[in-house]
């Protein structure tokens, strides 16, 4: 079985440790792999862009505070791009200075489109 972390808890500091450690669990780190696929942040532009009335009822709801954590590590240079659609800004609390808060049916489109991306 595989998973998508950050490099931190590859190195066993985040909670899956006994797994790593028992082999049962292969760490894929998105940072040594997004660089590779092509348009990676293109077609997630893309994809915002095109969701016309939705993009705007996702705006309203990250500023009602409908958000989830992303680690930053997989946002990547997409976090630019979900920023200056209105549906992603940095955590200000420093305990949580490696995340980015992310509208939430965003947040979800945007896992679901990084394991698949990284699938291929």
């Amino acid at each position: 079985m595989s998973s998508i972390f950050p490099t931190l808890a590859s190195q066993g500091r985040l909670g899956s440790r006994g797994l790593l450690e028992a082999e049962l669990l292969t760490p894929v780190i998105p940072g040594m792999h997004l660089y590779k696929i092509p348009s990676f942040d293109e077609s997630f532009a893309e994809y915002l862009q095109n969701l016309g009335r939705e993009l705007d009822d996702r705006r309203r709801r990250f500023r009602e505070g409908e958000a989830t954590e992303v680690h930053v590590e997989k946002v990547g240079a997409l976090e630019g791009v979900m920023r200056d659609f209105g549906l992603c800004r940095g955590c200000n609390d420093p305990d949580y200075s490696r995340w980015y808060l992310v509208e939430r049916e965003t947040a979800a489109d945007f896992m679901a489109y990084l394991a698949a991306s990284l699938a291929n």
